[in-house]
């Protein structure tokens, strides 16, 4: 179901898929001045984030595996 005015997409419950998103431009501003990646998802709804901590990911399928020792 497609929630049009709220440009979302309404899923079943138990339907899930990771998703993957590139930006592409002709000049750094263009991909550092995106917001696309802001836009992907509504607001958090966690009121706690101090948890969270920024860290290293490599995708072992891009990054050829060198993730595993950047800790």
């Amino acid at each position: 179901m497609i929630d049009k005015a709220n440009n979302a997409i309404i899923a079943s419950p138990n339907w899930a898929t990771p998703w993957r998103m590139m930006i592409v431009g002709d000049r750094l501003a263009t991909i550092m001045e995106s917001t696309v990646t802001k836009n992907l998802s509504p607001p958090s709804k966690l009121k706690i984030e101090s948890w969270m901590k920024p860290g290293v990911a490599v995708f072992p399928w891009w990054g050829d595996r060198y993730g595993a020792n950047m800790r």
